[in-house]
């Protein structure tokens, strides 16, 4: 009862480690989601801030110009900007003004009835001031033309003496972004922010009010602000949001050289929820495996009060079982042992033994000018005992060979295949076509000796009984297995034969199935009298041998 007790603990312990793991993996992925967001956001307005920035170099080069010939031509300006105008989508306005700052250039700017003057604002201010000050940009203002809110970026127009002569100034919807922002998955409750370099809202989404009135707000969490004034360019943070009050994980980047950040914001509230799912899913396994551990364990004590004595005498009978499987197959690897080190005393031994008995033979035979010495059944002779070493020296070498090939020591399987198909088709005319993908080129020893011998008493039983002079061998490794095919198209079997050899036969499939088995792998027999047959056998890569008790 204890046990039991001590289980459903350590399973409910298990259940909420893995739980918080999952949590914490949760918030890593968004954090890496938000900064990818934030990454694809600041080259896309970059890329946007680059294009309208070409487009006023180009219209500030062409008004220049038309200054340095004498004036401004107003058709060929107009028409000018109506071009760069056309190639930026992005864009609602693109204007040049003189010096005063009377909008004289660009669509729908030169309106008697009702002039636009743009001397009031901040762009036009700063670029008068300072002929150094490059590309400006706006706070969102509303357009005089548009009556939409717009960023504007200017640039300077300097006449010919250097003196200033005026802005050119392109205006991006505030919507522009919003529907840029709209365009992405961020859930429900996410929002993406566009801020200025002051901090300032320049764009949002979503618009909680729904009339902009986020915009131009300079409240920001103090986590973000510290980041921003310790210089960091990008930063990621978790706060809860002072407009909405939602938590969120944030990621932010400044876009490009431009005063401007992107900050991407996904609420735990959505990306949590599969999470809590989650939860209540591993908390109802954890209460039915509580649930079910209970009655298991009072059916068990049940049934062992009833059954007892059988119990432990089926028991002991399935150890028995198993330390003779064990002990069959550590016979086994034994046997190859011996076998190898036979393979190796023929090879060394008598083999040597052959070879040093041909050359003493060899030298019996006398020089030519002593041959006439010899009588010609002398030397015939001496050609038959040579004929009969030469033979006998190629009995030992296929003997080794075929106890303990050193190929299968020392090249590993793929070649120790290919050896056994030329032997095959060498030794019983079975011609074997292999397909071999991806073998690794190490194998556990028991493995590699354990495959190879099955391989070759399945080809052996294709020789020898399926009537055919071709087979078919494929390997390959699948989730951590080796996988053996044989198959032939010939005269099939029963494959009843091979769950229950008798005396006809049978032993040598039986036999493979056990010790495959054995170390864990199965297998599989597709087969039937006159359709060929099909053998599977599945092997892990690494052997875990049962051990015996004593």
């Amino acid at each position: 009862m204890l046990g039991l007790v001590m289980l459903n603990l350590l399973v409910a312990a298990t259940t909420a480690w893995l739980l918080y793991e999952s949590r914490i993996q949760y918030d890593v992925r968004v954090e890496g989601e938000t900064r990818n967001l934030a990454r694809v956001l600041e080259q896309s307005i970059d890329g946007v801030v680059d294009r309208v920035d070409l487009a006023l170099l180009a219209v500030v080069d062409e008004a220049q110009q038309q200054l340095a010939a004498g004036a401004i031509d107003a058709p060929a300006l107009n028409a000018y900007i109506a071009r760069q105008f056309e190639r930026q989508p992005e864009l609602n306005a693109l204007r040049v003004s003189d010096a005063k700052g009377l909008v004289r250039y660009g669509i729908g700017a030169k309106d008697p009835s009702s002039p636009v003057i743009v001397s009031d604002r901040g762009y036009f201010r700063s670029l008068r001031d300072d002929p150094g000050a490059g590309l400006v940009f706006s706070q969102p203002v509303m357009g005089q033309i548009s009556g939409q809110r717009v960023i504007a970026l200017a640039r300077r127009i300097q006449r010919p003496d250097g003196a200033f002569g005026g802005v050119a100034y392109a205006a991006i919807p505030v919507e522009y972004f919003y529907k840029m922002f709209s365009a992405i998955d961020i859930g429900e409750n996410g929002a993406i922010t566009l801020r200025s370099g002051e901090l300032t809202i320049v764009a949002r989404y979503p618009d909680m009010s729904g009339t902009g009135s986020s915009i131009g707000s300079k409240v920001a969490s103090r986590e973000f602000k510290e980041l921003v004034e310790a210089g960091s360019a990008a930063g990621t943070y978790a706060v809860q949001a002072g407009f909405d009050q939602v938590e969120r994980i944030y990621s932010f980047r400044r876009i490009g050289p431009h005063p401007w950040i992107i900050i991407v914001g996904l609420a735990k509230q959505d990306y949590l929820a599969t999470w809590r799912g989650e939860v209540v899913e591993r908390a109802a396994s954890a209460g039915l495996f509580a649930v079910v551990s209970v009655l298991w364990a009072w059916l068990f004590y049940r049934g062992w009060v009833r059954r007892g004595f059988a119990d432990r005498l089926e028991h002991q009978v399935n150890e028995r079982t198993a330390q003779l499987r064990a002990m069959a197959i550590e016979l086994s690897l034994v046997e190859e042992r011996e076998r190898q080190g036979l393979a190796q005393d023929l090879h060394d031994g008598l083999g040597q033994t052959l070879a040093i008995a041909k050359l003493r033979l060899s030298a019996l035979e006398p020089p030519q000018e002593e041959e006439c010495q010899f009588s010609a059944e002398l030397k015939q002779e001496i050609a038959s005992i040579e004929a009969l070493l030469d033979e006998a020296n190629r009995t030992v070498r296929s003997l080794s060979l075929h106890m303990s090939p050193p190929v299968l020591r020392d090249l590993g399987l793929a070649s120790s295949l290919q050896w056994l198909a030329d032997e095959m088709h060498r030794s019983y005319g079975l011609r074997v076509n292999l397909h071999l993908d991806q073998l690794p080129d190490q194998l556990d020893e028991h493995v590699l000796t354990l495959v190879f011998r099955a391989t070759r008493e399945l080809l052996i039983n294709v020789a020898r009984h399926a009537c055919v002079d071709v087979a078919d061998v494929a390997a390959s490794c699948e989730d951590g297995h080796l996988v053996i095919v044989v198959s032939d198209s010939g005269a099939g079997f029963d494959p009843a034969n091979v769950l229950h050899p008798s005396t006809k036969g049978g032993y040598g499939l039986f036999s493979v199935r056990e010790r495959i088995n054995y170390i864990g792998g199965d297998v599989q027999i597709d087969a039937s009298p006159g359709d060929g047959t099909v053998v599977v056998l599945t092997v892990p890569l690494t052997l875990k041998r049962q051990e015996t008790s004593t």
